[in-house]
Parts: C-alpha cells; sequence; structure tokens
C-alpha cells in the first residue's frame, strides 16, 4: 500500500497533475450542492414510494422446496404469506426496496444509474397488498411514476452533476493555471492563434479527366 501511495509524488513534479488536482478539490463545494439538491428530489419521490409500497416488496421464493422434492408443482395456488409459508416456501423481500425512507433513497439512487431500473417498475406495477403476492399489471399507472423518476432524476439530474463538475474544474483550472489576468479579448487572441496553429492546409481535389472516372467519382 505504502509503494502505491509513493506514486503520487508525480502530482508535485508534474503541474498538470497538480493543477487538475487543486481544481479538483476546490470544485467540491459545489458538488456538495448539487448532492444536496439530488437527495431533496430523491427524498420527494422515496416519500411517495415509501407510502404505496411500504411491505409489498416480499414474494414466496419455492428454491428450497424444488431442491427437496424435484417433482414439485406450481399447481398450488399461494395467494399470500401463509400459504408460501404452508408450502414449505420461503417469505422473503427484494434486497432494494421501499420499506423505509433510507431503503427508499438507495432503491432510487440505483435506478437513477440506470441499473436495471425497469424490474423496480415492473414490480410496483404487480404488487396488491402487504403479505399477498403479485399480479400482473394490477397497478400500471405507477409505470408513468418511474418513467417521470427516469426523465428528471436521470437525464436531468445527473446531467445536471457532471455538468457543474466539470463548469467548476475549468474555471478553477483556469484560476491555478496563471489565466485569471487575462481579459476576454486577450484569451480570444490567444484562441485564435492557436486554431491558426493547429490548421492544416487542405488536399485539393483533382477531378479525373474521363467522363466515366468523373462520373464514378461523383457518385
Amino acid at each position: 500500500m505504502f509503494r502505491i501511495v509513493r506514486a503520487l509524488r508525480l502530482i508535485s513534479r508534474n503541474e498538470g497533475l497538480k493543477v487538475g488536482l487543486q481544481a479538483l478539490i476546490k470544485a467540491i463545494p459545489n458538488v456538495f450542492k448539487i448532492v444536496s439538491i439530488m437527495i431533496l428530489f430523491f427524498l420527494m419521490f422515496g416519500i411517495v414510494a415509501v407510502s404505496f409500497f411500504k411491505g409489498t416488496f416480499y414474494y414466496c421464493d419455492q428454491i428450497i422446496v424444488r431442491q427437496t422434492i424435484p417433482s414439485f408443482s406450481v399447481d398450488f395456488m399461494i395467494a399470500n404469506k401463509w400459504d408460501c409459508l404452508n408450502s414449505g416456501s420461503l417469505w422473503v423481500n427484494k434486497f432494494y426496496n421501499f420499506d423505509n425512507i433510507i431503503k427508499a433513497i438507495i432503491s432510487l439512487f440505483v435506478m437513477c444509474n440506470v441499473s436495471s431500473w425497469q424490474d423496480f417498475m415492473y414490480t410496483c406495477a404487480q404488487v396488491t397488498e402487504i403479505d399477498w403476492t403479485w399480479k400482473k399489471w394490477t397497478q400500471s399507472y405507477w409505470v408513468l411514476f418511474f418513467i417521470a423518476f427516469m426523465v428528471v432524476g436521470s437525464f436531468f439530474l445527473l446531467n445536471l452533476f457532471v455538468g457543474v463538475v466539470i463548469s467548476s474544474f475549468n474555471r478553477q483550472k483556469d484560476l491555478l493555471g496563471g489565466n485569471t489576468l487575462l481579459t476576454e479579448k486577450q484569451k480570444e487572441w490567444i484562441d485564435t492563434h492557436l486554431v491558426v496553429l493547429k490548421s492544416q492546409p487542405e488536399k485539393k481535389v483533382r477531378y479525373p479527366s474521363n467522363y466515366i472516372r468523373r462520373v464514378c467519382f461523383h457518385i
């Protein structure tokens, strides 16, 4: 571990890495502002999710019964928790659920990263009541709730988070890099010269003299 830390000495020797690290450190306050907005947004959706889906993510796990009795059939209708336990199965809860506000925020954060968010949507569209099994598309209108969350939470807030980090990084990088004393016109003059230096001559295209080759060339 200490040998890995020795590689950090490169930062003190490389001006670019030093400027980048200092810029990231000074961008942290703006990052916390965006994080607070995201937490508030997750809290709003989490309260709604807990109110309607608390304790409804439990399902009947029949894996133990199937291992014990290979010929076990699902012909026995399991309608609720007690039917599941009487059949020798387990009444278990999903790892990500909406049983309390903390778990709801964690589940929404996982969804926000576009990680199997459709599984949450399908589950919430099938749940009925606490201690009762799911039924397909009993509450299909909740699909709109999750689509709205993905549009605002994933497409807007995450991109806003990334945009704030990049803009803060560039601003701090300019300040630490020594461009803070330059005016806007001086920066434009420097950018123009950089464009001129990077520009390359364009190769002139010569059309074939033969008619057939010229037609093929145009095609």
